[in-house]
């Protein structure tokens, strides 16, 4: 009888074989009215099998963990995207980056200098410099000097302003066009991400650290041999060759970026010393309108206070001391001491000489000097005379 019964049980006849694969060919209609909800809707005991009790929590959490993610990348490209305004250029320290993580140490260090095409390509523009200034001064400046009938005294004082006003005229107008459009202006911690400190310089870039290079080359020349000795002989001195450390070590070094912003702090006062020594110079040959000097002088004090002393310890030296740490690692930050201390000294410096600019502001208002430069020789002579 047990025979008989699993016979019965496990074989089938030709007919229901063939019924069975008739109704395993039919396609399958998604149930509809009451049922369809207890069928579809029904949800899954996972206790029931073992095997998903142990995977659907994990893939759950996965999920989730990758969600996460996805939100944060679309939060970091729409903060990205946006683009940061007045305040967030200057007081702002938020940064899209998150600080990084000392990787960079395991690459190896060496001490690096510019190649030499770099170096000649520094002293070309230098002895480039010096050249185009004797051919100004003898086919254009010379000539005028003579036509507007300048004092003797003035005509090396007219040369030397004319000549580094036109110069940084153009070089800071070039320096900020390229730094506004580069993301480390709106936000100087991006100064410091990787690939720190081996990030490349671009092309316009190179070309503003030659020409500035070169240029303070041909300055600690002219100072030497071709300008008249001021008050401030030696400090001006240190000025040209820290300038030219700080410059040098920067594109060498890593610290690229912050160069262009000490650059685009700097030379912008520069414009405006030099104008106000021009109209000086022209009112000893022509006496100028009053209302000429008086609206011209401010802008000096008021450019040196908000780049050389605002935005300069705001964006550059605070950058700087805080960030390399932060964002770079300070294994990766070549000469930290030595770079800060180049940047240290030039702020004493533009305190210096902003205390000769308020000076000279004192004297005209509460004595009715004139805007002389109080590092000049000539002008203290001039005032005894009188």
């Amino acid at each position: 009888v047990p025979l008989r019964c699993s016979f019965s049980v496990c074989h089938t006849s030709e007919a229901q074989r063939a019924k069975g694969t008739a109704q395993s060919k039919k396609p399958f209609q998604t149930p509809r009215g009451p049922a369809a909800h207890t069928l579809i809707d029904r949800p899954v005991a996972h206790h029931l099998d073992p095997k998903n009790e142990r995977s659907g929590a994990p893939q759950a959490k996965s999920n989730e963990q990758r969600k996460e993610k996805e939100k944060e990348k679309e939060s970091s490209r729409k903060m990205a995207s946006v683009e940061p305004g007045f305040y967030e250029i200057w007081f702002d320290d938020s940064c899209t980056v998150n600080p990084l993580t000392d990787l960079r140490v395991l690459s190896p260090r060496e001490l690096t200098f510019p190649q030499t095409i770099v170096c000649f390509q520094i002293l070309a523009i230098g002895i480039l410099f010096t050249l185009l200034r004797s051919w100004t001064v003898r086919c254009i400046l010379g000539p005028i000097a003579d036509r507007m009938k300048m004092l003797t005294d003035d005509y090396p004082r007219f040369f030397e302003s004319a000549w580094q006003m036109t110069y940084y005229t153009g070089a800071w107008f070039t320096c900020a066009y390229f730094a506004h459009q580069a993301e480390f202006f709106k936000r100087a911690c991006l100064s410091w991400v990787e690939p720190f400190p081996y990030q490349p310089v671009p092309l316009g870039f190179h070309w503003i650290y030659i020409l500035s290079l070169g240029w303070y080359l041909h300055c600690f020349y002219a100072h030497v041999f071709l300008d008249p000795r001021k008050k401030d002989y030696y400090e001006m001195l240190i000025h040209h060759v820290v300038t030219f450390a700080l410059l040098l070590f920067a594109y060498s070094k890593g610290y690229s970026r912050i160069g262009v912003l000490v650059l685009y702090c700097m030379d912008v006062c520069d414009i405006f010393l030099h104008i106000c020594k021009l109209l000086r110079i022209f009112d000893n040959a022509k006496p100028l309108p009053s209302y000429v000097k008086n609206f011209a002088f401010p802008f000096l004090p008021i450019s040196w206070v908000v780049f050389r002393l605002f935005f300069y310890v705001r964006k550059v030296l605070y950058s700087t001391l805080v960030h390399p740490f932060q964002f770079g690692g300070w294994r990766n930050s070549d000469l930290y001491a030595a770079f800060n201390v180049l940047l240290i000294i030039l702020l004493f410096l533009q305190l210096m000489w902003f205390y000769y600019i308020m000076k000279t502001a004192v004297m005209h208002v509460f004595y009715g000097d004139e805007f002389d430069d109080e590092r000049d020789p000539h002008a203290h002579d001039k005032r005894k005379s009188q």
